[in-house]
């Protein structure tokens, strides 16, 4: 294969977005970033993506730190493309910065708008307003496709200087640090009914039954895959979820996004 492309997703929508961006690349292989994915990279690969989320203007953990081990090719291409539902502060030059400490750099950056999903935060958009957004990020995927098959280098998006400083400098660290505990925020109503789905769609492997009923680890990366897709709704985050909709891409299937 001539591409590679590593992407981290919950909800589908970096998913979907890395299935189109292969199938257009041709001879691309999606692997996802999972707590157990090894950071190997096959002989003979001549670009390598990173695509993923943004989370509190900044990089998901389980991503940072696979980047971190990843050993490459200097000679290979290098591009990141992220996946919001607004800003996305630094979060490119944060994947740019940590691959020029191991002796590499990103060749370019892209920003993909897509819906948003932070639940705890806010309500989800009307699937009308969802399938609106999903079909313009189709757009901009298919406009990446020439860019990255003739290696271009390019600028990367540009975002406030406010969301760079305050929310990429102040807020992501302090993200960062406590999202894998933050978990204990979680709750499940008597609606659950053992299904297992939560434990099956978490990359983090973050989550086991125990007698039918979820407990997490505090391995969490705060993707909020388990909330979004619980069959019965029955996943809660403080107080904060119980009145707002649940949100996954719309041409993504289930069984696209378990784990295991």
């Amino acid at each position: 294969m001539k591409t590679i492309l590593f992407y981290f997703s919950a909800t589908g929508n970096t998913y979907i977005a890395a299935r189109r961006l292969a199938k257009n690349l041709g001879d691309t292989k999606c692997i996802p970033i999972k707590h157990d994915t090894p950071a190997v990279i096959p002989t003979g690969v001549e670009r390598i993506g990173f695509m993923f989320p943004v989370y509190a203007w900044g990089m998901p953990v389980l991503v940072e730190d696979f980047v971190k081990e990843l050993q490459l090719d200097k000679k290979v291409y290098l591009f990141a493309a992220v996946t919001c539902g607004s800003s996305i502060g630094n979060t490119i030059g944060q994947t740019d910065r940590l691959l020029r400490q191991k002796g590499y750099s990103l060749d370019a950056g892209f920003k993909i708008y897509m819906p948003g999903n932070c639940v705890t935060l806010y309500d989800m958009a009307s699937p009308e307003k969802q399938r609106e957004k999903c079909d313009r990020a189709n757009e901009v995927i298919d406009q990446m496709v020439p860019v990255i098959n003739n290696k271009q280098k390019t600028d990367f998006p540009k975002d406030l200087w406010l969301y760079k400083m305050v929310g990429s400098k102040l807020i992501y660290p302090m993200f960062a640090r406590y999202a894998r505990k933050a978990d204990a925020h979680f709750n499940v109503t008597d609606a659950c009914n053992g299904c297992g789905i939560c434990e099956k769609v978490c990359p983090a492997n973050n989550i086991k039954l125990d007698n039918g009923v979820p407990t997490w680890w505090h391995r969490c990366e705060q993707c909020l895959a388990c909330i979004h897709w619980c069959p019965k709704q029955a996943i809660q985050y403080k107080k904060a979820t119980k009145r707002r909709s649940r949100y996954h891409h719309p041409d993504v299937k289930l069984e696209e996004m378990f784990s295991k």
